[in-house]
């Protein structure tokens, strides 16, 4: 299997693979966060938002680092720790491609990215991309995504145009994190 990792494949029930956790939308996190900031654009540019920003953390998680909310760095490091315990080959192939970025959904008018948030976070393996709305993608994502779903992250192969390198903090673990006070 170690050597499969980066092997791209169909995913299966893609629409079935967040079972028991919801998507948050853009709308969700406006209303629970406010925007990060008011004049959102098609590029990424400085967070704000002096609530989130006060919570942004850089921060290295394991196999890569991030520039993310505090409790969601908190979260991915737990992920990343569950993988290299019992996947060890495939946690040495983990390889980021990308976590804070405060810019507008793609082709939106001004609905912010989990991104945005700090709420987001693309990996892949071996450095191999993702080919954006196939329907497939890399065997170690398909393994990678049960750990982020026990810890609560949505997986962007659920989405209506598949984004399987994307994996981002789910709506019922960000209303956790706020009865807990962590947002």
């Amino acid at each position: 299997m170690a050597g499969n990792y980066a092997k791209v494949v169909q995913i299966a029930d893609r629409r079935g693979v967040n079972e028991g956790l919801t998507h948050a939308s853009a709308s969700f996190l406006e209303e629970l966060l406010g925007l990060p900031r008011e004049d959102l654009t098609d590029e990424c540019q400085p967070m704000t938002n002096e609530t989130l920003k006060n919570l942004l953390v850089a921060e290295d998680v394991g196999p890569i680092k991030v520039n993310m909310l505090r409790p969601a760095v908190e979260s991915l490091r737990q992920v990343f720790r569950n993988v290299q315990i019992e996947e060890p080959e495939l946690y040495a192939r983990i390889q980021g491609s990308g976590s804070l970025c405060v810019r507008r959904i793609r082709g939106a008018e001004s609905a912010a990215s989990a991104h945005a948030y700090g709420l987001a976070v693309d990996i892949n393996i071996d450095g191999h991309l993702d080919q954006l709305g196939d329907g497939r993608t890399q065997l170690g994502l398909i393994l990678m995504a049960d750990y982020f779903n026990r810890e609560g992250w949505y997986w962007g192969a659920g989405f209506g145009r598949e984004d399987s390198m994307h994996f981002e903090v789910s709506r019922e673990k960000l209303q956790q994190w706020r009865r807990l006070g962590k947002i």
